[in-house]
């Protein structure tokens, strides 16, 4: 069994499912992912590092589980297509998130204002390498573009959705 919009089967149990960015969703993913004692491979995540600029006392490191991290990889980059700067960028300019604009939906709607469910949503991007740690100079993490995908909340998701559903079942 699927589930519905509109009493529409939008997605059936056997495929990837579109799921909204809001911070329920972020932290269910987040702590599936966490490395726990049963952990065989770890997967490490840092958004402060040395390398750009902080302290060897500012680093922080979060560690995941890798196999449950490739599991969620689809879902995490669903989240972050639904960022107002993967929709509203030029694609020739460089990809910029502030801690502000990473809570900032492509609807121009606040997703959280919770600093650590918004800390939950970066870490989880860095284990999937698709933004950068922050820049201490600048404040801000670069991110890849990629597709731009919808919330299955969106009025316009049903008729997205049967257009770019491929694109998201066959990415692995």
């Amino acid at each position: 069994m699927g589930f519905k919009i509109k009493k529409e089967l939008i997605v059936d149990n056997n495929g990837f499912r579109p799921i909204d960015l809001n911070e329920r969703n972020v932290q269910k993913i987040f702590e599936r992912c966490l490395a726990d004692e049963n952990t065989t491979e770890k997967s490490v995540a840092n958004l402060f590092s040395r390398a750009f600029g902080y302290s060897e006392k500012e680093e922080d490191w979060v560690y995941f589980d890798k196999n449950k991290i490739k599991e969620e990889k689809q879902s995490i980059l669903y989240l972050y297509g639904q960022l107002y700067a993967w929709h509203h960028l030029p694609q020739d300019q460089d990809y910029v998130l502030t801690p502000g604009s990473v809570s900032k939906k492509y609807t121009g709607e606040l997703w959280s204002r919770n600093s650590g469910i918004l800390a939950e949503f970066l870490y989880l991007g860095r284990a999937i390498y698709t933004i950068t740690p922050f820049i201490k100079e600048s404040g801000s993490v670069m991110f890849i573009h990629f597709h731009n995908p919808l919330s299955p909340n969106d009025p316009k998701f049903p008729e997205w959705w049967a257009k770019h559903k491929s694109e998201w079942e066959d990415r692995k």
